[in-house]
């Protein structure tokens, strides 16, 4: 059975959100109806607290038994510590090391994508694909292909040498990015600066949901940052 960190739904589960209020939101979002000023803003908050928060077990443990972010803070930084640390005992662990360091400041670069030569000039994809293989398999890493086309079956078009490379939860992203930036989000200030955060939120969300991540991008018709595939048809998100 794979396991998870928890997803938004989970995590307003745990918070207490009611299921009527579940229902409510689904049923605004079906008949395109909007929703009521002071769920939605309660909902923000949720969402904001989410960013900072993630959805690894012990973290929303710690912060819904005392609501403190500095407490939580430095669960998440154990937590990214123990990773580095079981890393360090495995093989090839210089690359896949420098990999894992290297996700919050590649998801912070202005396209994302993560480039091979910003960890080393002489680096090669071949060198590096078990880092990616370890990371993803171990579930600490998501890799996002980019496809040439954005049509059916996304499979078919994938370009796996262009690739994002997300952490597996947005929490430990938020702690590892080293810029003190858990206030701004819970105030709501999730502007450019917080888009890398934001990114990878949604890629956690669609991990956890069982969807491929993929995403488009063409210097003649812009960027989509997440392609899914629904029988015949693709969605961008």
């Amino acid at each position: 059975l794979t396991m998870y960190p928890l997803d938004f739904a989970e995590f307003c589960t745990a918070c207490g959100l009611q299921s009527v209020t579940f229902e409510y939101l689904k049923t605004c979002f079906e008949t395109l109806q909007p929703v009521a000023e002071s769920v939605h803003d309660s909902m923000l908050r949720l969402f904001y607290t989410y960013m900072v928060v993630g959805g690894m077990p012990q973290c929303v443990s710690t912060y819904l038994a005392t609501h403190d972010i500095g407490q939580v803070l430095a669960v998440q930084n154990d937590i990214l510590d123990r990773y580095r640390q079981d890393i360090t005992r495995s093989g090839g662990r210089e690359k896949v090391l420098k990999t894992f360091e290297a996700i919050p400041f590649q998801l912070a670069t202005k396209n994302r994508r993560f480039m091979l030569s910003e960890i080393a000039k002489t680096a090669r994809l071949l060198r590096y694909e078990n880092a990616f293989a370890l990371l993803a398999d171990a579930g600490v890493a998501m890799p996002c292909y980019n496809v040439t086309r954005p049509t059916t079956p996304l499979a078919s078009n994938e370009k796996r040498n262009l690739f994002k490379l997300f952490l597996c939860d947005t929490g430990l992203l938020a702690a590892a990015s080293l810029q003190n930036i858990q206030f701004d989000i819970l105030q709501g200030n999730v502007g450019v600066n917080q888009g890398s955060i934001l990114e990878n939120l949604f890629a956690q969300q669609l991990h956890a949901n069982g969807f491929a991540l993929r995403y488009f991008q063409a210097k003649s018709l812009g960027e989509a940052d997440f392609l899914i595939q629904d029988g015949k048809n693709i969605v961008p998100i």
